[in-house]
């Protein structure tokens, strides 16, 4: 590492190092090309980047990314329609809801709608498709830790505390992010990502020129955000995951800050 990309490294830690401070349930992970060579754990700015926590939705990345293998292989017509009315309901809001009962969507439209609003109506039925091996075998694939794992999906039943058996630690999301973007056949998830709906955390207080494909995650007390943020040729990824968190809003504010903090940084 170059003197100027140590620096810049320093700088970096220091940044995540203010964001985590002493609380034991914050973990955060940095990459750029500016001050890191390869794309592993081993280049990362962080604390506690190896702390397995609830993934929350995030783990939706490694389900989109098993369904694309599934359809690769031939297992899954993503252009296979679902009736709306076949669709499952739920007690938290639905994108769902806006379309008759008479309406079909693609499996791959209802991936973007899982992606997008992390609608969970939608994961279900993503979900039907593939299996938590077939998710697990994607967290394998991609090198990340022991700590990565899959054991719930997101039905009703599996929503709120159920689904903290999901976890990931923040290294772990940014070599997933780095895999999802070294694959073709992925970019239609990255475009999704792009188009995330959920943005109080990361793109909160950045410009509008500044790219940001990225997933939340949520529950209670947990507050997620992990994605690619880029500009004018220059990126960074960013993965924060944050358990225990008794005012969630603050935490989000917080995350916003950190990455327009890094933007300014990384993206200058």
């Amino acid at each position: 590492m170059t003197g100027s990309a140590a620096f810049m490294r320093d700088q970096v830690q220091a940044l995540v190092e203010a964001f985590c401070g002493d609380d034991p349930g914050r973990s955060a992970a940095v990459w750029s090309l500016r001050f890191a060579a390869g794309q592993s754990a081993a280049g990362l700015a962080g604390v506690r980047g190896d702390v397995p926590r609830p993934a929350a939705s995030i783990m939706k990345v490694p389900m989109a990314i098993a369904l694309l293998d599934r359809a690769a292989g031939g297992a899954v017509t993503l252009a296979a329609e679902v009736s709306v009315a076949d669709l499952g309901g739920t007690r938290y809001a639905s994108l769902l809801a806006a379309f008759a009962p008479g309406r079909s969507l693609t499996l791959m439209e209802l991936l973007g709608l899982a992606l997008i609003v992390s609608d969970n109506p939608a994961t279900v039925r993503v979900m039907s498709e593939i299996t938590l091996a077939d998710i697990n075998a994607v967290l394998r694939q991609a090198k990340c830790s022991a700590g990565a794992h899959a054991a719930a999906g997101f039905t009703e039943a599996e929503l709120g505390p159920a689904n903290r058996v999901n976890t990931l630690t923040a290294e772990d999301c940014v070599i997933l992010f780095h895999y999802l973007a070294a694959k073709p056949r992925y970019q239609p998830i990255l475009k999704f990502l792009e188009n995330n709906l959920r943005n109080n955390r990361i793109p909160a207080l950045l410009a509008d020129d500044v790219v940001v494909a990225h997933k939340t995650g949520s529950l209670d007390g947990v507050v997620n955000d992990a994605g690619m943020v880029s500009r004018g040729g220059r990126s960074f990824t960013i993965a924060v995951l944050c358990d225990g968190q008794p005012d969630p809003m603050a935490t989000s504010r917080e995350i916003a800050e950190l990455s327009a903090r890094l933007c300014d940084l990384l993206l200058a």
